[in-house]
């Protein structure tokens, strides 16, 4: 899978160049904007957020009623301007995710009293839709628009719990006698409201589910299965009443884990012109040198 996130990190960057480059050919060959004064068309902006998530799972409860733990995320993306009302945008995420039986309101799941914490990592690349038209000039955006996200990505899977003041990997030890992979696929889906702050920056409040295709971001999904050493043993059953027998239920495989996203992010319009002014400047010190 390591292979598989490589791919799709170069292939992100791929498509984005590749959509900054037929963009720039459209607005160079003529555009169809009325604007093109002194305002600078923006298509290209490097963006920085942070906020709080949590996830959902089989150690929430139903309706989100309890066990859940909010925690810190971190972001840093690359966006890049497809027409006035599509996005494209690259972004590594750094997020962690955590629950406890202990937080649940439902009796089953106290007497359960598992619980995990994960730090992951992950890279996605999503279309943003605008509902209001954003014109390309930097001057004529608008100043306060609705969007929406769509897109794909990889996360990184790596649940951990504490058992005696130690912490320890779940993932390697196998609990439930079901190997599950160090990377899972991410579908995420959500809105948000954009706001302008000047030419060169805008500032955006997003909020987003992330549809997983794995029921082991919390390493629990099946039933009881039997271990003979610890830590496994200790740490796959850890009930109050230490009375649950090989094959009773420990989860619920039909429902997929999932988390949520809430971050504010900040956007800064990198200039057209920032990687060719170089290029520019030393053309012209060229020909002058060749006319001398």
């Amino acid at each position: 899978m390591r292979k598989q996130l490589t791919i799709l990190f170069f292939t992100s960057v791929l498509i984005l160049i590749g959509t900054n480059s037929i963009a720039q050919t459209f607005y160079n060959v003529g555009g169809s904007y009325k604007s093109r004064g002194n305002s600078a068309r923006v298509s290209t902006a490097i963006t920085a957020g942070f906020g709080a998530n949590y996830y959902v799972g089989d150690l929430t409860d139903n309706g989100f009623s309890g066990g859940i733990r909010i925690s810190p995320n971190f972001s840093a993306g690359l966006q890049q301007r497809v027409s006035d009302r599509v996005h494209l945008r690259a972004e590594l995420l750094w997020y962690q995710i955590a629950g406890a039986d202990s937080l649940s309101s439902e009796f089953g799941k106290v007497e359960r009293n598992l619980s995990f914490r994960s730090r992951n990592i992950e890279l996605s690349v999503v279309g943003i839709f605008h509902f209001v038209n954003k014109s390309s000039n930097s001057k004529g955006r608008a100043g306060f628009v609705p969007f929406a996200v769509f897109g794909f990505g990889i996360t990184t899977n790596d649940p951990k719990a504490e058992f005696d003041g130690d912490i320890y990997a779940l993932r390697p030890l196998a609990l439930e006698g079901e190997p599950y992979g160090r990377y899972a696929f991410v579908m995420p889906m959500g809105g948000g409201v954009r706001a302008k702050i000047n030419d060169a920056f805008d500032v955006s409040l997003e909020g987003s589910y992330r549809v997983t295709f794995t029921d082991y971001l919390d390493d629990v999904s099946q039933a009881y299965v039997q271990h003979t050493e610890s830590p496994s043993l200790n740490l796959s059953d850890r009930s109050l009443n230490q009375q649950n027998l090989i094959g009773d239920k420990r989860g619920d495989p039909n429902n997929m884990d999932g988390y949520f996203i809430m971050s504010i992010k900040a956007q800064y319009y990198l200039p057209n012109n920032l990687f060719t002014s170089g290029i520019s400047i030393r053309k012209k010190k060229k020909a002058k040198n060749v006319f001398r």
